[in-house]
């Protein structure tokens, strides 16, 4: 009796081994699917690798599906039409647990055939302040603050790609400049002015669109903005001499590209200019390197 009962104790410690050894796909609990990323906007051509959890199941497992484009085993898209698509992974252990993703597909825009004009604004702030030596020894502090936009309307299309300002219309000024040169001794110039203008400039103002490479410039000439009074004093504030020209630097927004959805073409940049104090005597009325921002805003019409 106790030889048969030994056995079966010997017989059960080689079985357990075994049947530990077992993987088990069954599910724990209730199975879900979760895909990332959920929603993506692609241009032509470009790749997105999607990825899946999934929970209640040993077995991560899953078939990679798509409506539109390409997409690999292991969830690496391709975009290979414009489109709304849909992005599916399955589970292989259970095909009834699926998840989805949405991927929308832009081509850039490339053509604006029906575009009889553009009109927009271009802003141009920058704000400074620096002292210098002058030849003769005095001391010169220069402050900068200028927000002032020009508004255009670019509708000369004798070329098919670029839109022109016509040659006898104008742009508006609007805006403020509050920029001081002060000497050692208390005298000063100084441009002071807010308000807005109408201004006829002699500049090529252009809109270029490069269909090929999908990017678009702006090109906008100086301009010479008048009625801006400003002037030099004496140190007791009386007025030693006076202009009404202010002019205004040339703007270039150069192989920006061109929207993926919609027809506005907007954006804003920093950039280093060199600018000139407002007065100065040898030495001290130097350029000082300052960042401007330049934001623009061009809608089509029809």
């Amino acid at each position: 009796m106790l030889k048969r009962i030994c056995s079966v104790l010997v017989l059960f410690l080689i079985m357990a081994p075994m049947s530990g050894c077992k993987k088990d796909n069954r599910p724990n609990g209730e199975v879900t699917i979760r895909i990332s990323p959920k929603d993506v906007t692609l241009l032509l051509w470009e790749e997105e690798t999607f990825t899946a959890i999934v929970t209640g199941l040993s077995d991560q497992r899953v078939t990679w599906s798509a409506t539109g484009g390409t997409i690999d085993e292991h969830g690496r898209y391709l975009a290979t039409e414009e489109g709304t698509f849909e992005v599916q992974a399955t589970s292989k252990a259970d095909p009834s647990k699926k998840a989805t993703a949405t991927v929308n597909v832009l081509s850039p825009r490339t053509d604006f055939p029906d575009v009889t004009a553009w009109q927009g604004t271009v802003n141009w702030k920058v704000s400074g302040s620096w002292s210098i030596s002058g030849e003769a020894g005095g001391t010169w502090s220069h402050q900068i603050n200028e927000d002032l936009t020009r508004e255009y309307r670019l509708e000369d299309n004798s070329f098919s790609t670029t839109w022109r300002r016509l040659a006898d219309s104008a742009v508006e000024v609007s805006g403020s400049i509050a920029d001081k040169s002060t000497s050692s001794d208390g005298s000063y110039g100084e441009i002071k002015w807010s308000g807005s203008l109408t201004v006829v400039p002699d500049s090529i103002d252009t809109l270029t669109i490069n269909r090929a490479a999908g990017t678009y410039t702006i090109s906008l000439g100086e301009l010479e903005a008048s009625p801006i009074p400003h002037g030099v004093y004496a140190p007791g504030g009386e007025c030693i001499d006076t202009w009404e020209d202010v002019t205004l630097e040339e703007i270039l927004i150069a192989n920006q590209p061109l929207p993926q959805t919609g027809t506005t073409l907007a954006g804003s940049k920093v950039e280093k200019r060199y600018i000139y104090p407002v007065w100065g005597d040898a030495g001290a009325s130097e350029a000082k390197e300052l960042d401007v921002t330049i934001t623009w805003s061009f809608v089509p019409l029809q």
